[in-house]
């Protein structure tokens, strides 16, 4: 009775909600770690540290595919029940996907989280379902983003996955679970969407409008020779004019938009500036006309150190090629899952040139 008094009693960690994670989040199918690692996706640390900012209200997180979306849901999914409980729904584009990361991913890292031990219900069968969790003070719905989902809820956390596939209307529907809560917090994670036309703006996809509200980070790096910071961009990379596919992208550059200084497109390279710029946990400020509690954050593929800049320019030169000949198929997914933006039809309307590489002939002919 005493333990038990005393866990209750027991007052929030005043750790970063990620370095909380770090110490006692398990993660499944990682390729880097068993445990949860900020250092190695340091984007997701200042979306993280917002979940203990009371001022935030809304987070809206463009980020390519394959950059931790998954394990970021698992990790903060852990930290609310123990540090800072209310009421939770996780919505994916379908009830089959949500249930499959709960049974596969987001339950397993549960019950390896040791400060979530004492909070297991003891009827589990009852309590803890493919598509809900009752823990004794407070409950976790898992499902589909659909209208049936999203109504007769109040929530004070909304975790929103890969809401670009989400049906018009729905982010509206989903926000309405808050029931306009001071203590909300609801966070949309994805890649790129829909972005419409002067002619034809409701093409928009919700998740893009939402984004627009939001003060807007964009995660950056700092320059060693010269210190200038910029965001991460892949219009930053220089490759040659002439050469096959593979010549010009084993000779591409990350070009410091300050000094011109030329970075090669290595492992080691692509983590120092990963990790060289650390105000505002990485983040660049972009845009500071957002609504109060509103906050936007943006990633761009070359940022993600364990990728190499060369795979993306291949990707860059076939979409390219084939936007040419009038197939937009590969450009589309370019901008959505690798540049993490919304696709407008005016890109496919516009003729699509060639990225200039910035050499010039004799530079390439010497070398």
């Amino acid at each position: 009775m005493i333990a038990t008094f005393a866990r209750a009693m027991k007052a929030p960690s005043d750790l970063h909600p990620a370095d909380w994670c770090a110490e006692h989040v398990h993660v499944e199918n990682s390729e880097r770690s068993d445990k949860f690692d900020p250092s190695q996706t340091r984007w997701w640390r200042k979306p993280m540290g917002h979940f203990a900012d009371y001022e935030t209200r809304q987070m809206v997180c463009l980020m390519p595919t394959g950059t931790g979306k998954s394990t970021f849901f698992e990790a903060i999914g852990c930290w609310i029940p123990a540090e800072a409980p209310g009421s939770t729904l996780y919505a994916s584009q379908t009830d089959s996907d949500a249930e499959r990361w709960n049974e596969t991913r987001y339950l397993k890292a549960a019950r390896r989280c040791k400060p979530l031990d004492h909070l297991w219900p003891q009827n589990i069968r009852n309590s803890v379902r493919k598509d809900m969790i009752v823990w004794p003070h407070m409950f976790m719905t898992i499902g589909g983003a659909n209208k049936s989902n999203f109504q007769e809820q109040s929530i004070t956390y909304g975790l929103g996955d890969e809401a670009w596939t989400w049906r018009q209307g729905l982010v509206r529907e989903w926000n309405a679970r808050s029931h306009s809560r001071e203590n909300r917090k609801f966070v949309l994670v994805s890649q790129g969407g829909e972005i419409g036309t002067e002619d034809n703006p409701e093409a928009t996809s919700e998740l893009h409008t939402e984004h627009a509200k939001c003060r807007q980070w964009d995660f950056a790096w700092q320059c060693p020779e010269c210190r200038h910071v910029q965001a991460f961009d892949s219009a930053s990379l220089k490759y040659p004019e002439k050469g096959t596919d593979q010549e010009r992208a084993d000779a591409v550059v990350m070009v410091c938009v300050g000094c011109k200084h030329e970075f090669p497109d290595d492992i080691k390279t692509r983590r120092m500036l990963h990790d060289s710029y650390t105000d505002n946990d990485g983040y660049l400020c972009v845009n500071e006309n957002g609504q109060r509690g509103y906050e936007g954050f943006h990633l761009d593929r070359t940022a993600v150190w364990w990728q190499a800049w060369g795979d993306y320019v291949l990707k860059e030169l076939a979409a390219n090629r084939k936007a040419k000949a009038g197939d937009y198929t590969e450009l589309k997914q370019l901008y959505q899952k690798d540049k993490a933006v919304g696709w407008t039809e005016n890109l496919q309307a516009s003729d699509v040139a060639l990225k200039p590489s910035g050499y010039t002939r004799a530079d390439f002919s010497e070398g």
